[in-house]
């Protein structure tokens, strides 16, 4: 007599099995694993390229603000050289028409 006997087919069965789907387990999960890497990475990509965006967009607005002050800079600038330019050409008899010339090409040109 033995004192081992062979398990009856029915648990061989059962437990090849059991290793076939632990086996399947540890291929799915490495792949589900090799997946979440992928998203991790994708996904620190797009927080990379969202922080980048963020300094650009920042920086344009530094610059919009900068060129409006600039705007109202050179607008003042004119309205000064409009003035000065009738106050000077006011005192010559054609003064009066010769400033309002100036005064219209310098509108035309963008002032």
């Amino acid at each position: 007599m033995t004192s081992q006997k062979t398990p009856p087919p029915d648990m061989n069965l059962v437990s090849y099995r059991l290793k076939e789907i632990e086996s399947s387990l540890e291929k799915n999960i490495e792949k589900l694993s090799d997946k979440i890497d992928l998203l991790l990475a994708e996904l620190n990509k797009t927080t990379i390229a969202q922080s980048e965006t963020k300094v650009k967009v920042e920086k344009l607005e530094a610059d919009v603000i900068s060129l409006v002050k600039t705007d109202e800079i050179i607008k003042n600038e004119i309205t000064d050289l409009k003035v000065s330019v009738a106050e000077r050409l006011s005192w010559g008899a054609a003064g009066g028409a010769i400033a309002g010339t100036i005064i219209k090409l310098i509108e035309s040109s963008g002032g």
